[in-house]
């Protein structure tokens, strides 16, 4: 397991609840680039990146990352973690109100990192729809309401052979 790069993700996650945007900037590489897979969002450049987390904080100002997860895979970290913040901010989407409300979600990032101990990239996965519901913008879909699938039959996968 490389603790470096596990301790450097350790240390973004920490800038991160202390509102330390210049040290998440150092972390990053200039030509750093994200992605939110939830949102579709796209960035390059530390300063982006810091922003888009500066404007998460907006919507949550209380926002927290704790009970992270590391796992290790060479020059790629993966953090499962749980973000506990109330909206009492702006709203989560365009059109939305802040709400009052306080939730803790699940989330996953993965981080690349470079051989010089710097963050390279991170794509991230959330879902949109539990922050939806927990904010009171949607009710909680059933399972009817959102699934009618007809299970097609049973194709076998060759996966390149």
């Amino acid at each position: 397991m490389s603790t470096s790069n596990v301790s450097l993700v350790q240390r973004i996650w920490q800038a991160y609840n202390r509102r330390d945007w210049s040290s998440v900037a150092e972390i990053c590489t200039d030509d750093f680039s994200f992605f939110d897979n939830a949102l579709g969002v796209r960035g390059e450049g530390a300063e982006q990146f810091v922003r888009y987390w500066q404007n998460f904080v907006e919507i949550m100002p209380d926002h927290v990352v704790d009970n992270v997860d590391y796992l290790d895979a060479g020059d790629v970290v993966v953090s499962i973690a749980t973000g506990t913040g109330t909206n009492s901010g702006t709203g989560l989407l365009p059109a939305t109100e802040a709400s009052g409300k306080r939730t803790a979600l699940r989330f996953c990032v993965l981080w690349r990192c470079t051989d010089d101990g710097r963050l390279a990239a991170c794509e991230g996965f959330y879902d949109l729809l539990k922050y939806m519901v927990a904010f009171g913008y949607v009710e909680q879909p059933t399972i009817g309401q959102v699934v009618h699938l007809e299970i097609p039959p049973l194709v076998g996968a060759s996966y390149g052979r």
